[in-house]
């Protein structure tokens, strides 16, 4: 059972009466009643379940293996007549059909893989000739029905966008096993994988007998049949059963309540039970959904409630938004208010702050004295000591001023000289960390 919601809350379902032979399904005629029920929070209701389409147990495109036995071992009459068969299957495929080719050599050897070219196939059918002795059968079929697995794997085979599509693998022989590693036992186990992976085998015997039975045997256990020299009509038929499932698909669809009684949520989890009663036998099936966030929407948009909460919750994402914008601008404007403080602290100097000028030398005093231990005077000592004070002050507001507006890459060099004889000249590089003025 598969459940589709893209048009919640009318639910989709495709179901699949299952049988381990097509002709089953063919036979039930009766007409089967469905009864489904929703369960949500332990809670069950139970829905009306109407058919959109009839069932369905034809496939709309097949995968067919043919496996061509072209040994020696097979009389050439019998060979003939199984090429032919096998080029009328060949010629019944439809546009959508798709096949591949085994023949038998010694080995099964793959001539064509999985194409839709039918002139393809029917080229290499043209082509092919009698070669090798032993008829390693039950390794044939191994090979056949592994291809027939891979091709359900790769193309998608099954119910799929509402086409039904199916598998089988066509064994043309003389029914004589001679030197296969395989079994009869292992071909036994073959059947029972042909038969969970809804690959039938079908057999179809040109010329002796001798294994008809197991053959007989190997086919109806996975779900196909034995034809023994068919004439056209009996051919004809062939052809339409390759294409019957064994299966029956049934296309039904309700509508859900739960959107207007429950009201459930975008992402919570439905199961779906589906009871099929046929034939005074009841069968019950189950699978489960999640609410679609979108068609929700669309279901909900129009209800006054529903509407109202989604412009409230609008409206709180405006105003989250909103809040989190102003509380970014004041952090930014605090931070920038916080930086520009601290440059001003780091400056000792206002850049605003003007050097004052030395005095002019007419109000210099025009001597200075040094005073001694014997020579002490005071207002000397202290003049002197204010113009040097002054003289520092101003010669380092000038050097950190140059500092400050210095653009990248220049020098600043500091030079002491103290005069003809006395300590060497220095220099300073104002921009190293470990210099004294530093």
């Amino acid at each position: 059972m598969q459940v589709d919601t893209s048009a919640y809350p009318d639910i989709r379902l495709i179901l699949s009466e299952e049988s381990p032979h097509p002709h089953f399904i063919e036979t039930n005629s009766d007409k089967p009643s469905f009864a489904v029920q929703e369960i949500y929070n332990d809670a069950v209701f139970t829905q009306t379940l109407n058919e959109s389409a009839p069932p369905r147990a034809i496939a709309d495109r097949l995968s067919l293996v043919l496996v061509l036995d072209a040994t020696k071992s097979v009389p050439e009459d019998s060979f003939r007549s199984s090429l032919r068969s096998a080029e009328s299957i060949v010629h019944s495929l439809k546009e959508n059909d798709q096949a591949a080719l085994y023949v038998l050599r010694g080995e099964p050897q793959l001539l064509v893989d999985f194409t839709t070219n039918r002139d393809r196939l029917l080229q290499q059918l043209d082509g092919i000739e009698r070669d090798g002795r032993k008829t390693r059968l039950y390794d044939s079929l191994y090979s056949g029905i592994y291809s027939a697995r891979s091709a359900i794997q790769t193309d998608g085979t099954g119910i799929t966008a509402g086409l039904t599509a199916h598998t089988a693998v066509v064994l043309l022989t003389d029914s004589r096993d001679e030197g296969s590693y395989l079994t009869d036992n292992d071909c036994f186990e073959l059947t029972r994988i042909g038969l969970e992976s809804r690959v039938p085998v079908h057999v179809i015997l040109h010329g002796g007998d001798e294994q008809r039975d197991l053959l007989q045997r190997l086919a109806y256990k996975s779900g196909g049949q034995l034809l023994q020299t068919p004439n056209r009509s009996q051919l004809e038929a062939f052809q339409m059963d390759l294409r019957r499932l064994p299966r029956r698909i049934h296309y039904a669809h309700f509508q859900s309540q739960l959107s207007h009684s429950e009201n459930p949520l975008p992402g919570e989890s439905i199961v779906v039970r589906v009871v099929m009663k046929s034939n005074e036998a009841e069968y019950a099936g189950v699978s489960s959904y999640r609410v679609p966030f979108t068609e929700w929407v669309l279901v909900h948009m129009h209800d006054p409630m529903w509407l109202a909460l989604a412009v409230a919750l609008l409206l709180c994402v405006f105003l989250l938004m909103l809040l989190l914008i102003i509380m970014y601008l004041r952090r930014y404007h605090q931070s920038t208010e916080q930086r520009r403080v601290a440059e001003q602290d780091r400056d000792v100097t206002h850049i605003n702050d003007i050097p004052i000028p030395p005095p002019p030398p007419e109000d210099l005093p025009e001597k200075f004295t040094v005073p001694t231990a014997q020579d002490y005077i005071p207002a000397g000592v202290l003049m002197d000591n204010e113009r040097t004070l002054y003289m520092r002050e101003y010669a380092y507001r000038l050097l950190q001023m140059a500092l400050r507006d210095a653009e990248a890459n220049q020098k600043g060099r500091l030079i002491t000289d103290p005069g003809r004889g006395k300590a060497p000249r220095r220099e300073y590089d104002l921009f190293l960390e470990n210099t004294i003025i530093g």
